[in-house]
C-alpha cells in the first residue's frame, strides 16, 4: 500500500496526539522538580547572610588603660592646661608619655605632693623600659624629698590615709617607739614595702652622717611602728 503525504501526515498527526498526553504525564514531575530547584538556588543566592549569635561576635577590645585620677579642680582652673594631659587615648605608651609630662610639669610649678602621684603610678607599669623606670623612681625620691620638707608635710600626714611610705632598702627596723634600742624592733623591712604614714617625730634624729624625723606607720596587717625617714620616700595616694 503506498500512502501520500497528506496520508503519512494524518498518521504522524494521530500518533502524537495519542502519546502526547502520556509523555506530558510522565515528564512533568521531573519537570517541576526542575523548576522548583531552580527557584531555590535563585533565593539562597539572594538571601542575606546570617550573623553569628552576639556571644561568637569578637568585637575590639576596649582600652585598658586606667590613668590616675587628674589633680584638685583648684588646680585645673588656676591651670588649665593640665587637663590636656587626660585626653582619652587607647595608645598606653602615648599614656605614659603624657603621665610623665604631667609629673614633670607639675615639679616645675612647685606642686610636689601632686608629682609625686603620677611618677608613683608609672612605676607600677610593667612594660615600661628598666631606664625609664629608675629615671622615674629617682624622679619621685626628688619630689618626694621636696614635699617632705614643705610646709604643707605635716598638715597632710596628719589627714587620714593621704601618704604612703615606701621602704628603700632592705632589712630596714620596723621599732615600737622612734629611738634605736635593741629590745623594740617589731621585725624587719624590705624595699618597696608600702605603709600608712601616721605622724612624725617632732624633731630630727641625727645618726650617722644623717639627720632625720622618724615616722609612725601602719602596715598592711594593720601593725603601727616606726621607720626612720633616712629608709623611707612619700607620695600621695590616688584617692586622696
Amino acid at each position: 500500500m503506498v500512502y501520500n503525504i497528506k496520508t503519512w501526515a494524518l498518521i504522524i498527526y494521530a500518533v502524537l496526539n495519542s502519546l502526547l498526553p502520556k509523555l506530558i504525564e510522565a515528564t512533568s514531575p521531573i519537570f517541576v522538580a526542575y523548576i522548583n530547584r531552580q527557584t531555590l538556588y535563585s533565593l539562597e543566592a539572594t538571601k542575606q547572610p546570617q550573623l553569628p549569635p552576639q556571644s561568637l561576635i569578637q568585637l575590639p577590645p576596649q582600652s585598658s588603660i586606667q590613668l590616675p585620677p587628674p589633680p584638685t579642680k583648684d588646680i585645673l582652673k588656676k591651670y588649665p592646661e593640665i587637663s590636656e594631659y587626660f585626653l582619652k587615648t587607647d595608645d598606653k605608651y602615648q599614656a605614659y608619655y603624657r603621665m610623665e609630662k604631667l609629673a614633670r610639669h607639675l615639679a616645675e610649678l612647685g606642686l610636689f605632693k601632686e608629682s609625686t602621684l603620677y611618677y608613683e603610678w608609672l612605676l607600677k607599669q610593667a612594660d615600661l623600659s628598666e631606664k625609664r623606670k629608675e629615671q622615674n623612681l629617682d624622679n619621685l625620691k626628688y619630689v618626694s624629698g621636696r614635699w617632705e620638707f614643705s610646709d604643707d608635710f605635716s598638715n597632710d600626714i596628719a589627714q587620714d590615709n593621704l601618704v604612703t611610705a615606701i621602704i628603700t632598702d632592705d632589712r630596714v627596723n620596723f621599732r615600737q617607739n622612734p629611738e634605736i634600742v635593741s629590745d623594740n624592733v617589731i621585725r624587719q623591712l624590705n624595699s618597696g614595702i608600702k605603709l600608712q604614714v601616721l605622724q612624725r617625730s617632732n624633731s630630727r634624729q641625727k645618726i650617722g652622717t644623717g639627720s632625720n624625723y622618724w615616722y609612725k606607720v601602719r602596715a598592711t596587717d594593720g601593725t603601727e611602728g616606726w621607720v626612720y625617714g633616712q629608709y623611707i620616700f612619700f607620695y600621695l595616694n590616688a584617692h586622696a
